[in-house]
């Protein structure tokens, strides 16, 4: 079942649109891999997880400005984005590389790093979960049409 969604959504989807959801999931997988090393060797708290919790809340919160829309002329999903998701991009940038660290550096936060990779990790999670939502939502929606 689930291959067969996964190569329909494949053939269906734009190919930016593919990119980034693989995109998203190598950067997951590298960032979780890096805090998972570094929980080892260095013993990080268990704590730490909820940075990656509060990267789904923050990520949920921002799931809004990016839209999956079909395009009728193609037969395929597209992402649809404006001038908020480009703001939103700027800021998380500022988060990840200027902001996030001085304020966990206030807050005494020992392992910066693992707990913005653990927050920019909660929230590509969040949006690969919404990306996919979406899409789903549109596909339901044409077979309840269809009935």
């Amino acid at each position: 079942m689930k291959r067969t969604k996964t190569h329909y959504l494949t053939q269906k989807s734009d190919k930016k649109l593919v990119a980034r959801h693989y995109i998203l999931q190598a950067i997951m997988i590298v960032m979780f891999s890096i805090v998972l090393y570094d929980s080892i060797i260095h013993k990080t708290p268990f704590y730490y997880i909820c940075f990656f919790f509060l990267g789904v809340f923050v990520g949920r919160l921002i799931a809004g400005v990016e839209r999956v829309i079909h395009v009728k002329e193609h037969g395929k999903f597209v992402m649809e984005s404006n001038y908020i998701s480009i703001l939103v991009l700027l800021l998380l940038l500022l988060v990840r590389f200027y902001i996030g660290r001085y304020v966990l550096d206030l807050a005494h936060v020992i392992w910066t790093t693992d707990a913005i990779y653990l927050l920019f990790t909660g929230i590509y999670w969040s949006k690969v979960q919404n990306t996919v939502r979406q899409i789903d939502e549109i596909t339901y929606g044409w077979l309840k049409e269809k009935e």
